[in-house]
């Protein structure tokens, strides 16, 4: 892992480089976040969305496929946007009249619209209206929530779903849900139902939690859910640590505390977990081979993810380094990023543009600007 160094040159070498030439996000403020392996998409307040990273598939919206911008450019035909939700090559928008707009790779049906051709522009979801959450699985697939409490999934949900060869090319029911309030895209799609249950899967798999207040946003293999007291509950997988409970090991594990309290929200990447706490400051755990935890150059432990392969990785929550005023998370599968009350934005971990770029791991929160 890279020292905790001095973060001007690093973020300057990510989104000043070559291919950084885009149309540019402007000046507004930053409303919500959403990462995947090589990009992500910013949401700003006013309704107008900006992606970045790899373009292979039309995952820019911009119209083509042809360029990759390091940062982030704003995709010229949306408007109106509540949410953002990024898949493997593929994102999906959430607008304010309870539509979907879906764009890039479709060979799963991500896009929602009845075929399985590659959109280089978002394109509506067939049927899909009165939308209150999307949520991805952060592969091949999306759901989205609709206000009469029913879920409708879309795509390749290869975790959740039908095994790998599944695909669906327009929206479909997948749980019989009364009453579902909340999506996570965590741990195989997970629906949080009115009365504080947790229901995983499309056989509505019962987590064994009561009293639950809120899920975690992202992907991974890993579950986490607030209760009524504002503690913290996770599930799933901890080959990383990323349970946060002080052990590792194969296999899923069911609901355990990590020992936080007072929390506000929390997030789930590929292999590690943040939450953000009642005095605006954040807390990570789990793999930290790329500087994700944030914590600066401290001592860790070593979690065997295959045989004969080591990594880095944080049993317990420990602190963000210098990080105050935290009002959203964002993980992605190496990186974590935050959104302060000023508007700011900061990340930590792996560089955030394309999967080609080679940059050094950060292991303290840099200021990015992503305008």
């Amino acid at each position: 892992m890279a020292s905790a160094r001095s973060s001007a040159w690093w973020w300057f070498a990510l989104w000043a480089g070559a291919g950084c030439d885009g149309g540019g996000c402007g000046d507004g403020e930053l409303q919500d976040l959403s990462l995947a392996i090589g990009g992500g998409c910013l949401v700003l307040r006013e309704g107008g969305v900006c992606c970045w990273g790899s373009n292979a598939n039309g995952e820019l919206g911009l119209g083509a496929a042809e360029r990759s911008f390091e940062r982030p450019t704003r995709v010229p035909s949306l408007a109106n946007v509540r949410a953002v939700a990024s898949a493997h090559r593929s994102r999906g928008a959430l607008l304010a009249d309870g539509t979907v707009r879906c764009w890039g790779l479709n060979d799963r049906g991500q896009i929602g619209d009845a075929s399985l051709t590659d959109r280089h522009a978002p394109a509506a979801v067939t049927g899909l209206r009165d939308v209150t959450q999307l949520a991805t699985d952060g592969e091949q697939g999306f759901c989205a929530l609709l206000r009469d409490g029913s879920p409708r999934c879309w795509g390749g949900l290869t975790r959740s779903f039908g095994g790998p060869s599944a695909v669906d090319i327009h929206p479909r029911p997948v749980w019989d849900v009364d009453g579902a309030v909340e999506l996570s895209g965590t741990a195989d799609l997970v629906a949080r139902t009115a009365d504080g249950r947790v229901a995983e899967g499309e056989f509505l798999f019962d987590v064994g939690l009561r009293g639950v207040a809120a899920l975690a946003t992202g992907a991974g293999s890993q579950g986490c859910a607030i209760l009524a007291d504002r503690t913290l509950r996770c599930w799933g997988s901890n080959l990383s640590g990323e349970l946060g409970d002080g052990t590792r090991g194969n296999g899923r594990r069911p609901p355990t505390d990590p020992g936080l309290a007072g929390m506000q929200s929390v997030a789930t990447g590929g292999g590690h977990t943040c939450a953000v706490l009642n005095d605006r400051t954040v807390r990570c755990w789990g793999r930290d081979d790329s500087g994700q935890v944030g914590d600066g150059d401290g001592p860790t432990a070593r979690c065997e993810v295959v045989p004969g392969w080591v990594e880095p990785c944080r049993l317990r929550p420990v602190a963000v380094a210098g990080l105050t005023d935290v009002q959203r998370l964002a993980l992605g599968d190496n990186t974590s990023c935050a959104i302060r009350g000023d508007g700011s934005l900061w990340c930590w971990g792996s560089g955030l543009g394309s999967p080609e770029q080679s940059l050094d791991d950060h292991a303290t929160p840099a200021e990015v600007d992503w305008r």
